[in-house]
């Protein structure tokens, strides 16, 4: 991906890689306070924000200095957020709904929906 299609790509992920880094806390209180089988949920989901956190840091980056994502940085974000997205709906049916709310779900999903949303240049 080049050009144009950089700058909404770098909004989006960069507003991704803060929500996953704004939510790192949140999951951290919430695996104090409930019970075990949640604790495994919850650490799963802890892993998947720390690694999306990374990869849009990094992603970004790449926008900026090399001004070009490749279509396998792009395609092992939409895996990452595919992971992430099967941990929310997990903890969804585990959590109560404001826990749920609490931990930004919601909002990773629609986050990772847009990510999934931007297309692959083709090779030339």
């Amino acid at each position: 991906m080049e050009g144009a299609k950089l700058y909404s790509f770098k909004s989006v992920c960069g507003d991704l890689g803060n929500v996953c880094h704004n939510t790192k806390n949140r999951v951290i209180e919430k695996m104090c306070v409930c019970e075990k089988k949640q604790v495994e949920k919850l650490a799963k989901y802890l892993k998947c924000l720390m690694t999306i956190e990374k990869l849009c840091e990094y992603l970004c980056t790449c926008c900026c200095e090399m001004e070009n994502i490749t279509s396998s940085g792009l395609s092992e974000l939409k895996n990452r957020c595919k992971t992430i997205h099967n941990c929310c709906k997990d903890l969804q049916k585990s959590l109560k709904p404001e826990d749920f709310k609490y931990i930004n779900c919601n909002t990773i999903m629609k986050s990772c929906d847009k990510i999934n949303n931007v297309k692959k240049s083709k090779s030339k």
